[in-house]
């Protein structure tokens, strides 16, 4: 018997198309949000995330549920994916959670299906690639089963995304191309340290300075002109526009930006945004104690009062560096 999982949702529709097969996957971005290294915790902890809600949430967790009961079955898995670091963090998920029943090593193939023409920098020497659907009825017969050494390869890199450290926090520590660029990702939304004060992180210092022109809703700020609306578009790619829209909510909890009402059925309009004194006073003199509107990307937690992690800017192109500024 085979399983064929998907590391996306849309991904897990092209494959099911080109098979005309059963694909299982699930519709979920791990570059935001907290991720656990065992897979039922993890699954358990994402759908409170998402805050779902009934049939969405008995959906979620029926679907996540059918992929870790595949991957630990030791039928033939075939994993398909992408090489963007939202389906590379999945494909990482599942091969860890592949390796979570002991004495029983897992039968797990990896196909990549990228763009035509496209460069697959991830993908390892003799590892099928595909990228029609013509490739993909082909890639599944010709598919052969990941070694034991490179399915832990990637299940570590599950492991150091997932660990309470950031990527980027534990030094002398040699990381592979993948992991430095999830750091620096993740790095992306922690305070930050200079000589004089402690910063916000550089995603929320982008996020204020489009709220700070005037009652702003998700969407007009993702819309921002000017140099940090740019900016901010760039990494919105990536972590999605709800993203943008529960982070402008969660500053107004901690007090941060005043939300008026708006249109609460449209997630990127439900409120107006302004910064309040707090805020202003933020963005201009920095954190004046630990703490914040904390938020998880992996499994490290950035604002966290009793244990904050701070970015120390890089210089002459070295990477940016986590430390603890609270002990």
């Amino acid at each position: 018997m085979t399983i064929h999982i998907a590391t996306s949702d849309e991904l897990g529709r092209l494959v099911r198309r080109a098979l005309r097969e059963p694909v299982l996957f699930i519709s979920d971005n791990l570059l935001v949000g907290p991720s656990r290294a065992d897979a039922r915790a993890h699954v358990e902890t994402r759908p409170i995330y998402w805050a779902l809600k009934g049939r969405e949430q008995a959906h979620f967790l029926r679907t996540s549920n059918a992929i870790v009961s595949a991957l630990e079955s030791r039928e033939r898995v075939v994993i398909w994916t992408r090489s963007d670091w939202h389906n590379m963090i999945t494909t990482w998920a599942f091969c860890a959670w592949s390796m979570q029943v002991e004495n029983n090593p897992p039968h797990v193939e990896l196909i990549h299906v990228d763009a035509p023409g496209s460069k697959n920098e991830h993908a390892a020497v003799g590892q099928v690639c595909a990228s029609t659907p013509v490739d993909i009825r082909k890639a599944r017969t010709s598919a052969r089963p990941l070694s034991t050494t490179r399915i832990g390869t990637l299940a570590r890199s599950w492991r150091r995304f997932t660990a309470s450290t950031p990527i980027l926090g534990r030094r002398g520590r040699q990381l592979s191309e993948p992991l430095i660029g999830i750091g620096i990702y993740q790095a992306l939304f922690f305070p930050r340290l200079t000589s004089e004060k402690v910063k916000l992180s550089l995603f929320d210092e982008l996020l204020f300075n489009c709220v700070r022109r005037g009652s702003v809703s998700a969407l007009d700020v993702f819309m921002s002109q000017g140099p940090a609306g740019v900016q901010l578009r760039e990494w919105v790619q990536l972590t999605g526009d709800v993203f943008l829209a529960r982070r402008l909510d969660r500053w107004a909890q901690c007090g941060a930006l005043v939300a008026e009402p708006y249109q609460p059925d449209n997630v990127m309009k439900m409120a107006r945004y302004k910064l309040s004194d707090m805020g202003v006073a933020l963005l201009q003199r920095g954190l004046s104690k630990w703490g914040g509107a904390s938020l998880w990307v992996g499994g490290a937690e950035a604002y966290r009062s009793s244990r904050q992690w701070v970015v120390i800017p890089s210089s002459n192109g070295e990477l940016p560096q986590l430390v603890l500024a609270n002990g």
